[in-house]
């Protein structure tokens, strides 16, 4: 679909979960969060919040270990025990899921759509995590900012165009700075953000799932 930008941060519900879901309300901004299990284990309430503010919840497995280097029950284990702590805390499991690294081959490709998952990809990463330790936020930021500069700002054209940006909500320059550059530059550039399940267009929940109406045009899905 042209003209939108499906904003993603993986590896959370983490600590500065709030200060992103704030910045996102500030600036109408719409995301969708590839959430760990057991980050939900050590947040309870970030997925209720994450709901509650509108935005699409997301698997991005319990541990963050490779799929592609575990056996097919294993990987069944791992989706299935990250959707029951995702039900529990929220009342929703997820239809999309990203594996960590991006890596889903063959196998975890065919054990994935047996499960009913649509595997998500990205085609903008800001590549955050490696600047994390960078002392001078201001130039994490900017090392950060290469490839949406490139791919969206100076080469893209928003009438036939469309990105999914990859983020990350665990490092604290990301959340309190890097936000503000995407943010700002993608909808200059004319962009409109929405969640992966408006960008991709298949139901954000499996069958079963709950989600408070605020967040979602539909409340049940059967």
């Amino acid at each position: 679909m042209p003209g939108v930008v499906a904003y993603t941060f993986d590896d959370g519900p983490g600590i500065y979960n709030d200060l992103l879901l704030s910045k996102l309300a500030s600036k109408n901004v719409t995301a969708t969060f590839f959430v760990l299990g057991s980050m939900i284990a050590a947040n309870t309430d970030g997925l209720k919040k994450i709901l509650d503010h509108g935005h699409q919840l997301a698997s991005h497995t319990y541990t963050h270990r490779s799929l592609d280097d575990m056996s097919v029950g294993l990987m069944q284990q791992e989706m299935n025990a990250t959707a029951d702590i995702m039900f529990k805390y929220s009342g929703i499991r997820p239809r999309y899921m990203r594996a960590p690294e991006g890596r889903c081959e063959k196998t975890c490709l065919k054990v994935m759509a047996d499960l009913g998952y649509v595997v998500t990809h990205w085609n903008v990463d800001t590549n955050d995590w490696r600047y994390k330790d960078e002392k001078n936020p201001q130039v994490a930021v900017n090392k950060s900012m290469k490839e949406v500069n490139e791919a969206i700002v100076k080469k893209s054209d928003p009438a036939k165009d469309s990105f999914i940006i990859l983020q990350h909500e665990i490092h604290k320059f990301s959340v309190e700075y890097l936000v503000d550059a995407v943010v700002d530059a993608v909808q200059k550039k004319g962009y409109r953000f929405v969640s992966i399940e408006e960008c991709i267009g298949k139901p954000a929940y499996m069958d079963g799932s709950v989600v408070p109406a605020t967040s979602h045009k539909h409340t049940h899905y059967f």
